[in-house]
């Protein structure tokens, strides 16, 4: 079974974070008004892409 595609969002509202060298997740609002984890030193209006089958945040976006 292929593995499900991810879909990109953007950032719109970031929460606080805790040091810039942290891998921890913090609360954000996608432009969609979906909340996700990110990455702790994600900033607002940056692209992630979302693990479609569980709303997830998987990575910065590449694109």
């Amino acid at each position: 079974m292929a593995g499900a595609a991810a879909y990109e969002r953007r950032s719109s509202a970031t929460g606080p974070g805790a040091s810039c060298f942290s891998t921890n997740l913090k609360p954000t609002k996608l432009a969609n008004g979906t909340g996700v984890q990110v990455a702790d030193d994600l900033k607002a209006n940056e692209r992630v892409d979302v693990d479609p089958r569980d709303g997830s945040f998987k990575e910065r976006s590449k694109k």
